[in-house]
């Protein structure tokens, strides 16, 4: 989510426009032109020599950086073939290897290096829990429906569950007016999707919305709205979590059927209730330290659209379980439980058949881990 070119603005007033240079005819060492004026042969030789020196600095610089992108892809290789080695066989048998990427899908459009879970506990995390931050808080921006208030009641639950931290839902933050204001820009009219007519910066609502107002008793503080979003030269994104000051900020507009001129269906409402729930886990696991995932099919993987969130699964892998384990220190059994009754209470049931396999071999996993020690 291209840069206008950079253009210089003089008055012509008083100025004669520059004649353009056509060659006429050939003599000897001169190119004459029609204005009758003369260049030396040379200075045609001295361009094709810089011309040559021009295109071989490029040939250095991409062949440069095709060895830069192919030593980076077999570094991301080997720390795959490493992490999938230290997955025992009954805990990876739940999930899915990434494929290598595809036009249009995140890492194809942004290749990412990964994050074993020890360079996760040597340099990528540290602990946002203390005494005194114990809560994740849920702060609703803009305006909300009642039947939406509804969903983040649901969202508030599954938080708790997920991450198995206290969760609560803050009061409504108004945002300013997106035609005044410089967290938003107005959308064209040939570029407007339905009635969205403006979008909020991602970023910025975080730097001066939220962390001016980050609650004490706050290891999280997720903004959450039913404006859509931007960030920087991207035109769309789902949510922007950052790790540095425990925010982040994500949009459910795309996520309801309404955005795309569909009817609201149940089958609809689970879909727009599943999404929000992976953007949540997805942007508050960032926050926690979490880099994008490049192993397996997870929650933790990026997304380039819809239909990316929608394909990949809810569920993090055994890595980034790993990760949230650890930096957590969460009751795992007692996690997949709480989890496995927040999808039955909304209708879930892909997710609990789904949970209830992978915490059978979860614990097949663990005892013989204890076996082996």
């Amino acid at each position: 989510m291209p840069t206008k070119p950079r253009t210089n603005l003089l008055s012509a007033q008083g100025r004669q426009a520059p004649q353009k240079w056509k060659c006429d005819r050939l003599e000897s060492d001169w190119i004459v032109m029609r204005n009758n004026q003369v260049i030396p042969k040379q200075i045609k030789t001295y361009a094709i020599k810089i011309l040559a020196c021009l295109v071989w600095i490029y040939c250095l610089s991409t062949c440069d950086a095709t060895k830069l992108v192919a030593q980076e892809t077999k570094d991301s290789e080997l720390l795959k073939q490493n992490v999938y080695g230290n997955v025992i066989e009954t805990e990876a048998q739940d999930f899915v290897r990434l494929n290598p990427p595809k036009p249009g899908e995140w890492l194809y459009q942004f290749p990412e290096s990964g994050q074993s879970l020890e360079e996760y506990k040597a340099k990528d995390s540290k602990s946002l829990l203390n005494s005194r931050r114990r809560m994740i808080v849920l702060q609703p921006l803009g305006v909300f429906s009642d039947e939406q208030r509804l969903l983040l009641g649901s969202l508030r639950e599954y938080a708790q569950a997920y991450f198995q931290i206290p969760t609560r839902i803050a009061k409504s933050m108004e945002l300013p007016d997106p035609s005044k204001s410089t967290l938003a820009k107005m959308i064209p009219l040939d570029q407007r999707h339905n009635q969205y007519d403006h979008q909020y910066e991602a970023i910025a609502i975080v730097n001066k919305l939220l962390l001016p107002k980050l609650p004490q008793d706050a290891v999280v503080y997720l903004g959450i709205t039913m404006e859509d979003l931007y960030a920087g030269d991207l035109n769309y994104v789902f949510g922007f979590g950052s790790f540095e000051n425990r925010t982040g900020v994500y949009s459910l507009a795309r996520y309801y059927p309404e955005f795309w001129n569909e009817a609201p269906t149940e089958q609809a409402k689970l879909l727009t209730l599943r999404r929000s729930m992976k953007v949540l886990n997805h942007e508050t696991s960032h926050v926690f330290g979490l880099k994008h995932c490049i192993f397996y099919d997870c929650t933790m993987n990026g997304n380039n659209s819809l239909d990316e969130t929608d394909r990949s699964s809810i569920h993090e892998c055994p890595v980034c379980h790993e990760k949230l384990h650890w930096n957590l220190k969460f009751d795992p059994q007692k996690r997949f439980q709480s989890l496995q009754d927040v999808y039955t209470k909304y209708g879930l049931l892909d997710e609990v058949t789904w949970l209830s396999t992978r915490r059978e071999h979860w614990i097949q996993t663990h005892d013989q881990s204890k076996a082996k020690r």
